[in-house]
């Protein structure tokens, strides 16, 4: 496994070509995210609340669309895809 850091994200090679972002879950509150790929009309989030279960373990996260405030509920683990998810805004 390669890592390559950039601007202090870590991208992880999994296979040949795919890159997976890296984040520490326990710090993913007031994280900035880009959807990329969806052709979404919003595109930078904030991450604002990290829903979690009676265990502790991460249910899902609620970011918010900057400019227009608009709130969604995203599964954390997809975060990980950089197909959907670019970690700051690019």
């Amino acid at each position: 496994m390669t890592a390559i850091v950039l601007c202090q994200l870590e991208l992880i090679y999994v296979g040949e070509d795919l890159l997976m972002n890296s984040f520490d879950p326990e710090k993913l509150r007031m994280t900035k995210w880009t959807a990329v790929g969806s052709g979404r009309r919003r595109n930078h989030y904030v991450v604002t609340d990290v829903v979690m279960d009676e265990a502790g373990a991460i249910e899902f996260c609620t970011m918010e669309e900057v400019g227009s405030h608009h709130e969604v509920s995203v599964d954390w683990q997809e975060l990980y895809d950089n197909r959907r998810w670019q970690n700051g805004w690019k």
